[in-house]
């Protein structure tokens, strides 16, 4: 069964994060945030797309700033890529969903996670 990781950078630094990509065997690493800027060091997307596992779907980020809820700016562009990551993880391809917020359960990330295992049958794991 494929796996689908997720990681908050909230917690932890960019050294973490790809020594966890290693151990993992992930391949890719997908930025959920609207905007891929940070004011801890190194985890910015200029920072973050030095690594060729790194990709940056704003489309995935919230319009809001609720915790829980997830709600795209696009609703339809959202749509396309969550159907287009779905497809990467039945080919089998190993993701992570990067965002800000250090616990799953208040990020909008966790959404993302349960409708691509709902999508796919990969079960999901929160490193962070």
């Amino acid at each position: 069964m494929t796996v689908l990781w997720t990681y908050g950078t909230g917690s932890g630094w960019p050294a973490d994060l790809w020594a966890a990509c290693d151990r993992n065997r992930i391949r890719a690493v997908v930025d959920v945030r609207r905007e891929a800027i940070s004011r801890k060091p190194g985890w910015g997307g200029d920072d973050l797309c030095a690594n060729a596992r790194y990709e940056h779907r704003p489309e995935l980020g919230n319009a809001r700033h609720a915790k829980t809820a997830w709600e795209p700016v696009d609703p339809e562009a959202a749509a396309r890529v969550l159907e287009a990551l779905a497809l990467r993880i039945i080919g089998g391809e190993t993701m992570l969903l990067l965002c800000a917020e250090a616990d799953p359960h208040y990020c909008h990330r966790a959404e993302i996670a349960r409708r691509l295992s709902a999508k796919t049958g990969c079960e999901v794991r929160h490193l962070r």
